[in-house]
């Protein structure tokens, strides 16, 4: 049986800045605020997607990725992929409840 998540813990609002690359904002019920960069996102989402970008980076000699461009910006956002891709945001989601949790 899933343990239940923590009111205070659930996301209130949430604002994807795709247009400037910002990152994601969230507000917590208990009124706190986090910032997340895409870049971070990415490397702690768990699906298979971005396994392989983080596998196709590890390979890359280092000298390759420190001169390689940055990554292009969001130009959308959606919800995308199968029930699976979004169990696993709502994963990184909780996830990141935790990280923010240890930290705050």
């Amino acid at each position: 049986m899933p343990t239940p998540i923590d009111q205070r813990k659930k996301p209130t609002a949430v604002k994807i800045h795709v247009k400037t690359g910002a990152g994601v904002d969230i507000t917590w019920a208990d009124g706190h605020s986090s910032h997340f960069d895409f870049a971070y996102l990415r490397e702690q989402c768990p699906c298979a997607t971005c396994n392989d970008e983080r596998g196709k980076k590890e390979a890359m000699p280092s000298a390759n990725r420190r001169d390689s461009p940055p990554p292009a910006p969001a130009t959308s956002s959606e919800a995308a992929g199968s029930p699976k891709t979004a169990k696993a945001l709502n994963s990184a989601v909780t996830s990141a409840s935790s990280t923010f949790e240890r930290n705050r």
